[in-house]
């Protein structure tokens, strides 16, 4: 029997889009933080925005372009159900993360993230994250 992925909603009232996850910032060691962008869907307002996910100190990032739910139909569970449906997670009993060859006790406090879109999810271990909406669009 599989022990199934445990995940856990972070708290985000927008649901990440369809689309894929655009690479802004990408750290060359462990001491740079990690910024993506991608669309994400408020069904409040109807009306679809631009996030950026912006992680600190991160060991390592895995971009998947398939489908999640569908890969993993029966393999995992969700925790705190009542949480809106953000697809934004962390994986609480994360196999990669223990898996890791780093120092314990500097990298003790670090996570696994999830996002996942409809065709494609991204999986970043990393000390934080946060999430934010583009206020603004560049005109360059």
């Amino acid at each position: 029997m599989t022990v199934k992925i445990k995940l856990k909603h972070i708290p985000f009232d927008w649901r990440i889009g369809n689309y894929d996850f655009d690479i802004i910032t990408y750290p060359k060691n462990r001491t740079e933080s990690l910024a993506l962008r991608t669309s994400a869907y408020s069904s409040v307002t109807d009306r679809e925005r631009d996030i950026l996910l912006l992680f600190d100190r991160v060991i390592e990032v895995r971009l998947h372009n398939f489908n999640f739910e569908e890969m993993y139909y029966s393999d995992f569970e969700i925790e705190n159900t009542l949480s809106k449906e953000s697809f934004c997670f962390e994986v609480l009993n994360s196999d990669w993360l223990k898996q890791q060859p780093f120092d314990s006790l500097n990298y003790q406090n670090f996570k696994h993230f999830l996002f996942w879109g409809y065709d494609s999810f991204i999986e970043v271990l990393a000390d934080c994250v946060k999430i934010e909406l583009v206020t603004s669009q560049d005109n360059c």
